[in-house]
């Protein structure tokens, strides 16, 4: 544990302390196939954030759009978009700290959004994503999804948008 000064005002003491503590932690992390740096930025500029964080990612790529998805879900078929029940189940098992990013191309919508498993869950679990089973895959032994959840791209973090 690292010393605090008892002055609060004191910003060179807890910029200090700060970098002690920020040392500390990404010695000792422990996460789950996460990989915690330091910034490189930190010697150049010490107020920048302090560490990067590699996480276990997928990626999804969206090049369809459910037409029908606002009369099956209430989702504006624009942003409409699936995950395969079975890769959630996979990442659950396998990859609790994953990160799905997913590569959006449709006619009138195209971005790059991201979402962490625990977001995905709980959307899931409130019964905000629908689950859709495919009528054609219910006697499939060729490995394809039976079902996917069907979520709207807005409900996840932009990493990049493209005006379409």
């Amino acid at each position: 544990m690292t010393s605090r000064s008892k002055d609060l005002q004191d910003k060179e003491a807890w910029c200090a302390a700060g970098e002690v503590d920020e040392g500390n932690f990404i010695r000792n992390q422990g996460f789950d196939r996460v990989v915690v740096l330091p910034n490189v930025e930190k010697a150049r500029d010490k107020y920048t954030h302090d560490m990067r964080i590699s996480f276990p990612s997928d990626l999804k790529t969206v090049r369809s759009s459910w037409i029908h998805s606002q009369r099956m879900f209430g989702l504006d078929p624009k942003y409409a978009i699936s995950l395969n029940r079975k890769d959630v189940e996979r990442y659950n098992r396998l990859y609790p700290n994953i990160v799905i990013v997913f590569d959006i191309e449709m006619s009138e919508y195209s971005g790059v959004h991201w979402a962490d498993l625990h977001r995905i869950n709980t959307l899931i679990r409130k019964g905000m994503a629908k689950e859709h089973s495919y009528k054609d895959r219910v006697d499939d032994n060729k490995g394809n999804a039976k079902s996917s959840y069907v979520f709207d791209c807005r409900w996840f973090p932009v990493l990049h948008k493209s005006d379409t």
